[in-house]
């Protein structure tokens, strides 16, 4: 299953990337990041490392089979992917981003701040130079776009005059055109060019968010004191920064929000619900149904925090009837940790069950009966997000924004949709198989020994006339009938 259903779950979430740019992060089985990348179109670029035909190199393929999960964060521009990921990379450190180069050097940005006017550079060779050197880069191409752009912004000198004179002026274009402050001319300070250079390693480092905050702010100081040009100056900084980073700036708390401390997330959620220590195993519980049809249960089990999808488990609803969504509960609980206890299996630190007081005190009784009081446990109601503990009347209600209320989440919508997804097959398969019931002579005994003779519906559809009526127990004037009927 482990494999599979990783691949599967990969596949379904590469239909859904856009073809945007952005960066792309994968993680390994333990939930680490592994490898993060940029792309100028994120499905197509992602789905490269999972496509089954053509070439791919053999450290590409390697680090693509150890990826467990993956998630992105689109952008509006290849600029703003490239600054993200440098940022990314130099957080996490992940070991394909060092393993998967080659022995040539990417580029780095380099600043001249042992220069009156400071500017910046593409090296590929850091010297210890007095100059601050940020990256390295995987896109030279991306990074002299970035220069032009933050150069076009600030207006910063671009010549590599070593010391600037009047009489180069004359022959530069960019101060013809007006697209830089012409500090040779003594048109900006040492100070005051500083400041902007201030403000441009801002963006390098990621933090061009709240560079937009601080112009805004003084934007609207400015038109206060009714200094109408100068605040009009400011507009089109903001502007010429937003069509730059505007999407790097929001999308970046978007993946904070993706991808959050999980250390501290286990220990505030240990701390919240009153735990001996945080819970490394938890596992979640859900049911899925229609009307008490078809009932089926999954469990969810994450450790450290990310999907153990090798210890994932699914039920198949057996002693409960109509609509009893406690006692289903109470029938899966009893069969997931009947086994575990008797076959010697690692009991979770916190069990965590998809509903109100209800869910919980279904669950509890049973736990009680096994001997296993005093167990962790905790359920989830969706509607307001309270979290229930036994022996307590009063909810916990934990911090909209807090790592543990995520991880919770996270936990508890993995199950529902495992429990959704085994539901959904099931009730296709049932839906297939009821097409023999229409078809005259075909019983219930019958329709059994069909299915366990072709294996499926789909593949009873492929068969010819001839291979149906070859089938044990098929006459011939039947095996056209079910022919027909599936060929209407």
């Amino acid at each position: 299953m482990s494999t599979s259903f990783i691949l599967s779950r990969i596949r379904e979430k590469l239909k859904k990337l856009p073809l945007s740019p952005g960066v792309y992060i994968m993680r390994g089985a333990d939930g680490g990041i592994i490898y993060i990348g940029k792309a100028v179109s994120l499905r197509k670029r992602v789905s490269s490392y999972f496509q089954k035909k053509g070439y791919v190199e053999p450290k590409t393929r390697a680090m693509a089979a150890d990826v467990a999960d993956l998630e992105c964060v689109p952008l509006k521009s290849e600029e703003e992917a490239l600054l993200l990921e440098a940022k990314l990379i130099r957080e996490f450190q992940p070991k394909y981003n060092i393993a998967l180069r080659d022995d040539k050097r990417y580029p780095m940005l380099r600043l001249s701040m042992n220069e009156t006017f400071p500017r910046f550079t593409i090296v590929r060779f850091p010297k210890d130079d007095g100059a601050e050197y940020f990256g390295p880069y995987t896109d030279s191409t991306g990074l002299k776009k970035v220069v032009m752009l933050i150069q076009g912004i600030f207006k910063l000198r671009g010549c590599s005059h070593p010391v600037l004179q009047k009489e180069h002026a004359k022959h530069c274009m960019y101060a013809k055109i007006g697209a830089c402050l012409r500090p040779c001319l003594g048109e900006i300070s040492p100070e005051a060019y500083r400041d902007l250079i201030g403000e441009a390693v801002l963006i390098v480092q990621g933090y061009g968010a709240r560079l937009i905050g601080r112009l805004k702010l003084e934007m609207r100081r400015r038109a206060l004191l009714h200094e109408y040009e100068e605040a009009a100056k400011l507009r089109d900084s903001i502007r010429g920064l937003d069509s730059v980073i505007g999407s790097y700036a929001r999308n970046i708390n978007m993946y904070r929000r993706i991808a959050p401390d999980l250390r501290r997330g286990l220990d505030e959620l240990g701390r919240a619900l009153s735990l001996a220590c945080a819970p490394e195993w938890i596992e979640a519980l859900d049911i899925s149904n229609i009307s008490g049809v078809m009932a089926v249960g999954a469990v969810a089990v994450f450790r450290n925090g990310v999907p153990s999808t090798d210890d994932y488990r699914r039920f198949r609803i057996k002693e409960v009837e109509g609509i009893d969504d406690y006692r289903m509960m109470q029938e899966m609980v009893r069969r997931r940790y009947s086994r575990l206890k008797e076959g010697g299996g690692r009991l979770p630190g916190l069990i965590l069950i998809d509903g109100g007081k209800g869910h919980l005190s279904a669950a509890l009784s049973v736990l009680d009966g096994l001997g296993l009081a005093g167990m962790p446990v905790a359920s989830i109601a969706k509607q307001n997000e309270e979290v229930f503990l036994p022996g307590r009347d009063e909810p916990v209600i934990l911090e909209k924004d807090s790592p543990a209320l995520y991880l919770l989440q996270h936990i508890r919508d993995e199950a529902h949709r495992f429990a959704i997804t085994y539901h959904r097959r099931i009730r296709s398969k049932r839906i297939k198989e009821s097409i023999l019931d229409d078809i005259p002579g075909v019983g219930e005994e019958r329709k059994k020994a069909i299915l366990k003779h072709f294996g499926s519906i789909d593949r009873l559809r492929r068969k010819t006339l001839e291979e149906i009526a070859e089938a044990p127990g098929i006459p011939a004037k039947l095996a056209r009938e079910i022919y027909n009927y599936l060929h209407r």
